[in-house]
């Protein structure tokens, strides 16, 4: 074990790659690359499981979304050697986040080292001869993809779909009108998409998602849901094209995912399919209203929001983004009416009245989690933004959530 954490440990400075001993069962015995909450071998106990189902003899590489490479050694020592997770061509935001959502990694800093399949053959192969002796051509290597067996059946699922269309002379939304419709979103066009939406009534669009976006469900209402699922992606997409900051349109993004889940009827969902339209398209028009000067006051603000569990300074935010701390405070002060900090204190109570509707933390954990110096200290402040106590706000709230659930 001590020589394969010394040539692990020696690969990784190298390479930069995420590399791990796991046994056989899959458990991991050692690795290097990730913090514990950001590896998938850890916040997933099942990723190993499907990995190492494939081969116990031969050294493989194994794709996971087409993009995502591993190189996996069965190691004379009864155990298994991984190379990765790593980018397979060029880092998609997206990909990585479906990533991190699907094996149950903190996304906040995760990121998957680039790499190209010579690279990773390469590196197997050394760590194969290291390990084993046996000096590997590329062809050696088998390529795997743990998909393979649904990818036959998806296959033969879209040959049978392809009939169904063509004897039912099935239309769809063209990529022109699909183009049309997210070029609203990133340049911010909110004029186009309220007349589009006042000239169509409900029943026009609810007829387009039925007969011109094909068939994603048997179930009428599970068809409108998935168009409305797969709508919110796209706007979130167009949305970080045009500008707005990724961290807060994907955070949108959540919320309108969320509100879906909530929805029983189609025309709700087609009323949320319009919200999440003309929201996304507002912020860029926003973004775009306030031109260069005020892209720096959007970074800032996206700095805070991702900071709001943590002390930090206006000096800190100024750093982050490039400007001078004099420059950020006024102009800040000018884009918004109030200076950094009270922005961040405001911030900071609407997310502690937020705890206190939906969460039964505790007062002082809120308090110390949004970095008010003490609990009293936050109940002042709370008391003046918001006119009642936190107990008196949680009392009052959580009992009509309760009602409204009811």
């Amino acid at each position: 074990m001590r020589e394969a954490e010394y040539m692990l440990k020696n690969i990784h400075k190298i390479t930069g790659f995420p590399v791990h001993c796991l046994s056989m069962d899959g458990d991991v015995l050692f690795s290097l690359g990730f913090q514990d909450d950001h590896n998938p071998f850890l916040t997933d106990t099942g990723l190993a499981g499907i990995l190492l189902s494939r081969n116990r003899n031969t050294p493989y590489l194994e794709f996971e979304d087409g993009t995502i490479l591993y190189g996996i050694l069965p190691d004379p020592a009864a155990r298994y050697i991984v190379i990765g997770p790593c980018f397979f061509g060029e880092r998609d935001t997206f990909l990585q986040r479906s990533f991190a959502d699907r094996h149950h990694v903190n996304p906040r800093g995760f990121s998957l080292p680039i790499t190209s399949l010579g690279t990773v053959s390469s590196v197997l192969s050394i760590v194969c001869h290291l390990r084993t002796g046996r000096m590997l051509q590329e062809s050696d290597l088998i390529f795997r993809h743990s998909l393979l067996e649904q990818s036959i059946l998806v296959s033969a699922a879209v040959r049978e779909e392809l009939m169904d269309s063509t004897e039912n002379d099935a239309q769809r939304m063209s990529y022109a009108d699909e183009s049309a419709m997210l070029r609203t979103v990133q340049e911010g066009d909110i004029e186009s998409i309220c007349a589009i939406q006042n000239s169509a009534s409900a029943t026009k669009y609810q007829s387009l998602m039925e007969e011109s976006m094909g068939k994603t469900a048997k179930n009428r209402v599970k068809h409108f849901e998935y168009m409305v699922c797969t709508a919110i992606a796209l706007f979130c997409r167009a949305a970080v094209a045009g500008g707005m900051d990724a961290n807060n349109a994907y955070t949108l993004s959540d919320v309108f995912l969320q509100r879906l889940e909530r929805c029983r009827t189609v025309m709700e969902m087609m009323e949320l399919s319009y919200e999440a339209q003309l929201e996304y398209a507002t912020h860029v028009r926003h973004i775009l209203d306030r031109g260069s000067r005020s892209s720096h006051v959007e970074k800032a603000k996206s700095y805070i929001s991702r900071h709001m569990n943590k002390a930090f300074t206006i000096n800190d935010i100024a750093e982050a983004i490039g400007i001078s701390r004099s420059y950020l405070i006024q102009i800040f002060s000018q884009d918004t009416g109030i200076g950094v900090m009270e922005y961040t204190r405001n911030l900071r109570i609407q997310a502690a009245a937020d705890k206190l509707k939906y969460t039964n933390e505790s007062i002082s954990n809120i308090a110390a989690y949004l970095c008010f110096n003490s609990q009293s200290h936050f109940g002042a402040i709370f008391k003046k933004a918001m006119g009642m106590t936190p107990r008196q706000y949680r009392e009052k709230h959580a009992i009509i959530a309760l009602n409204e659930q009811r």
